[in-house]
């Protein structure tokens, strides 16, 4: 998991993440030193094979890529 933004402003959702990956006996991976050095990219951690961004919705606009427009 990449957080976006500070402990406040992710914590909810990287929280609600966890445990909802957790019951489906998903282990999440979180790198908190290396995140708060502001290293952490989306490769994620060594042989992980998806990234999950948790954060507030201004942090999504401000530190990801725009991506496709949803379907309507």
């Amino acid at each position: 998991m990449v957080t976006i933004g500070t402990v406040a402003q992710h914590n909810g959702r990287s929280t609600f993440l966890t445990n909802l990956l957790a019951s489906g006996g998903i282990e999440t991976v979180l790198d908190a030193a290396e995140q708060a050095a502001g290293a952490a990219t989306l490769d994620g951690s060594p042989g992980a094979r998806i990234a999950a961004l948790a954060g507030a919705d201004a942090g999504y606009a401000e530190e990801g890529e725009a991506g496709p427009e949803p379907a309507r």
